[in-house]
């Protein structure tokens, strides 16, 4: 299951009935809500950046085989293993990061995740974690949120992020977010 999520840069979540659902990570749009500085409970907004994700090389392959489309009756399986590799110099040289990651899939065409997958790994993710009372009790994974302040990263008063974990109780929710530059 965790080869099919890397493969599409899927994740599963529990949602609002209760049910798995399969949800597919996107660049984050203008959010249907906006938190501001007021409506985050003091001491927990936190923000950082992590670049221990971040690879310079990454092979991408599918050790099963390719499948071929030649005859368009039928398509077979061949022995050929699918590979994709690339090598991103600004991470090697402008980062000084040198790390290879090796990633196997299962889809027959792999172009659209593998640049989705480039665009991702090789920039730094910054994430950011805060606490409300009384906002986002309906809010879902995966969903869109604008955060207004005036101290984000990058100098920016507003930043478009998704919400990758939530923890709702009675008398608060908690967020983290990624604003998942690259996608």
């Amino acid at each position: 299951m965790s080869k099919i999520l890397r493969t599409t840069l899927g994740v599963l979540a529990i949602g609002s009935d209760y049910e798995i659902e399969y949800l597919l990570l996107n660049a984050p749009s203008t959010g249907t809500t906006t938190t501001t500085k007021n409506e985050i409970l003091e001491n927990t907004f936190v923000q950082r950046v992590d670049y221990k994700d971040i690879v310079s090389e990454i092979r991408y392959f599918n050790k099963h085989g390719k499948i071929s489309y030649d005859n368009p009756s039928y398509s077979t399986l061949t022995d050929t293993i699918n590979t994709d590799n690339d090598v991103s110099n600004k991470v090697k040289y402008l980062h000084d990061i040198d790390k290879v990651k090796d990633i196997e899939h299962l889809a027959a065409d792999t172009t659209n995740t593998f640049t989705r997958l480039k665009s991702l790994l090789y920039e730094r993710r910054a994430i950011y974690s805060f606490s409300t009372k009384g906002q986002h009790f309906e809010s879902v994974l995966n969903e869109d949120v604008t955060l207004s302040r005036d101290d984000i990263i990058g100098g920016d008063a507003t930043k478009d992020v998704t919400m990758v974990e939530l923890d709702k109780r009675p008398d608060q929710t908690d967020i983290v977010c990624l604003d998942l530059l690259g996608l």
